[in-house]
């Protein structure tokens, strides 16, 4: 078979296919190394065969009538030049200096090289890459024509009866296992994929991880994971950190807090990492944290040579580069080529910078469904502080498909479409031994049918491996729901997500942390506490503040961001320990926090400026007979409250609304919520 093609360092590869062995790699036994030698040969004459092939693919594609514009688009991406050594700075750029793409308007980040000049800059600007490709995660071959496949499926199958024969002599070899499932799945031989991982009988963390990629590729989340974890058991402290170690997954400006932890303590800081990744809570399995895995596994399945049909993975020829896209991105859905010319232009780049050619140059694209679950480090740090906000999966536009723009530090596509929904309102009131929490969901998204039923949950974590159901219901996309249900009094995440049902297989998600007060059963004689304030609607006229209980709850507003429509609201609190009996005075308040400058008071006085600090406030004592207000009597007494306020005099800003009570003896209690006016 002639393999004599540009850009293949043949010669290298066989130098050190045996030799050169990466650390995670499991060794070939020492009297396998002829056939290992062979194997070797015979499969990097298949890669340069199919490479052939794709090449031909990709020339044909060029000369298509759209091809040429496509190539035009397609060479800034290929001449990805990095400005400086230095691959932890992650470049961002914005590709529009040229009038044919100007309107794209696109983002992708740039990776560098640490050893050489080579970098890649992954991208989705193409949304249909190019005609007669298919998307290459599911199989190599969809980067080739039609006509082409049918003949590297037939050399393929030469090679794989080669590997079989070599593995009934050499069972125990973990580098022919993996190539042999591999090469069964580019083949699209599924069912001898997955028997060909449950047939390995090498080192029992590699063969666990085979397994785990091989059910992972048929979308067998669960039991992909378990044999993961039987992979993690089975690795020595040394392989773990190598493999867990998620630095390439985080902002560069976060890398240095992860970095600066030992092995030892990097366990449980990832274990948080990847909990707090999981796309869906209530589904059991974290699909995130597999792929993470079968990108690992790949990774290896593809440097064990050094070379592959198109890239070579030793980091002096760049190998560093292609880890950083597979980790963070996954494969690529199409790799674009831009030819003989550009390949010689660019190696003519390199070569200059004393870095080696590393042809052929490609791009590395992606289609535009993916999505951002990891959440930032201060949100590891600090998990039960974090908002529905310190997530940010991908920014939609009008029809639910993330701008162009957005470029994520790493993304990756679920079985079924995600979507993040609107930030709402939760609360927590203290019961006897728990905490009830309510909590507001919009299922408000492009992508959400408008009426169509969703199963939503909200479920409670409070540490990883452990999901609790608080309540499920059924409500439909374009309405606002409220969820509740009881909660130990601990920190805890919060989630509520909505399943898609029916043939609209899209599913939505919100989630944040929260530190809930003591219980009732905590407080002391003579103690008293108010909970923070709830917005409540009140302008469908549905709600009876006159008549205050938690019921109101259902009412809650879906939001804490009060636009000029919203002006007016219902404000619902419980007091705790205050009896009926009890005499107290009552204050509610809203006013801003924010300090007054000299200036600002200046142009106050010269009636030039307004005042930031105006307020409401409305007190009263109680108990008062005109105020609907009821005491649930128990060793601490609940006093469910309500009442309706107009802010419409206040000017947009972000105010504190405060409700305190003091009682007779001076015994104060106070509950506070942020809110936003806006204009």
């Amino acid at each position: 078979m002639n393999f004599a093609i540009r850009g293949w360092s043949v010669g290298i590869v066989l130098a050190t296919a045996v030799a050169v062995v990466p650390s995670l790699h499991a060794q070939p036994a020492r009297d396998s190394v002829t056939t290992h030698a062979r194997l070797v040969l015979s499969i990097t004459e298949f890669q340069a065969a199919w490479q052939r092939a794709w090449r031909e693919s990709e020339t044909t594609r060029q000369e298509s009538p759209n091809g040429a514009a496509q190539l035009r688009l397609r060479t800034p991406l290929i001449h990805c030049h990095p400005t400086e050594r230095d691959s932890q700075f992650i470049q961002t750029y914005w590709y529009g200096n040229d009038d044919v793409v100007r309107q794209k308007n696109f983002q992708f980040a740039q990776i560098a090289g640490r050893n050489s000049m080579f970098a890649a800059c992954p991208t989705w600007l193409f949304a249909d890459p190019s005609p007669a490709a298919q998307d290459e995660r599911f199989g190599r071959d969809a980067a080739l024509l039609e006509p082409m496949r049918v003949g590297m499926h037939d050399l393929r199958g030469l090679l794989l009866s080669e590997l079989d024969v070599a593995a009934s002599n050499t069972p125990a070899d973990g580098w022919l296992s993996g190539q042999r499932v591999r090469f069964l799945f580019d083949q699209n031989d599924v069912p001898g994929a997955l028997a060909a991982a449950n047939a390995c009988k090498a080192a029992r963390w590699w063969c666990a991880a085979l397994r785990g990629y091989a059910q992972a590729r048929i979308n067998e989340i669960g039991p992909a994971e378990t044999a993961f974890r039987e992979m993690h058991r089975a690795m020595t402290p040394a392989q773990r950190c190598e493999w867990d170690d998620v630095r390439e997954l985080l902002l560069p400006t976060e890398r240095g807090a992860y970095t600066s932890l030992l092995c030892s303590a990097r366990v449980s800081a990832t274990e948080k990492f990847w909990w707090l990744s999981d796309p869906l809570l209530r589904v059991p399995g974290n699909e995130r944290q597999v792929e993470h895995n079968v990108r690992r596994v790949e990774i290896a399945l593809h440097s064990a040579l050094e070379q592959d049909e198109r890239y070579n993975w030793t980091d002096r020829f760049g190998g560093d580069v292609m880890t950083s896209v597979v980790l963070r991105y996954g494969w690529p859905g199409y790799t674009g080529w831009g030819g003989d010319y550009i390949d010689d232009d660019h190696t003519d780049y390199l070569e200059t910078r004393s870095s080696p050619r590393t042809s052929p140059y490609t791009t590395f694209e992606y289609s535009i469904d993916r999505v951002h679950t990891l959440p930032p480090w201060s949100t590891v740090a600090s998990p039960f502080s974090a908002l529905e906000t310190s997530w940010s999966m991908s920014p939609d536009d009008l029809l639910g498909h993330p701008y162009t723009e957005w470029w994520p530090i790493e993304h990756f596509r679920t079985r079924r479409r995600l979507v993040q929904l609107p930030e709402g309102q939760h609360a927590l009131l203290r019961r006897e031994t728990g905490i009830r929490v309510a909590a507001t969901i919009t299922l408000d998204h492009p992508m959400l049918r408008t009426g169509a039923a969703l199963d939503v949950m909200m479920v409670s974590s409070p540490e990883p491996s452990r999901v609790d159901s608080l309540s499920r219901r059924a409500i439909r996309a374009g309405t606002i729901g409220v969820m509740q249900g009881v909660i130990p009094p601990a920190p805890t995440v919060i989630a509520v997500e909505a399943i898609g049902t029916g043939t609209r297989a899209v599913d939505a998600r919100a989630r944040f942390g929260v530190v809930p007060p003591p219980t009732l059963q905590s407080m002391r004689a003579g103690d008293i506490a108010v909970s923070d304030p709830v917005l409540l609607d009140v302008q469908n006229g549905k709600v009876n503040v006159d008549m205050p209980g938690d019921s109101l709850l259902d009412h809650m507003l879906n939001t804490v961001h009060l636009n000029s429509r919203t002006r007016r609201v219902g404000v619902y609190w419980e007091t705790y320990g205050v009896a009926s009996t009890d005499t107290v005075t009552v204050s509610v308040r809203v006013a801003t926090d924010e300090q007054l400058s000299a200036i600002r008071r200046l142009g106050m006085a010269l009636n030039l400026a307004q005042n930031p600090n105006r307020e409401v406030v409305q007190s009263w004592t109680e108990p008062d007979a005109r105020r609907g207000s009821k005491t649930v009597d128990g060793r601490v007494p609940i006093g469910p409250h309500a009442i309706v306020l107009n802010l419409g005099l206040l000017q947009p800003d972000s105010y504190v609304l405060e409700v305190s009570v003091v009682r007779r003896d001076g015994t104060a209690a106070t509950g506070r919520r942020r809110i936003t006016i806006e204009r």
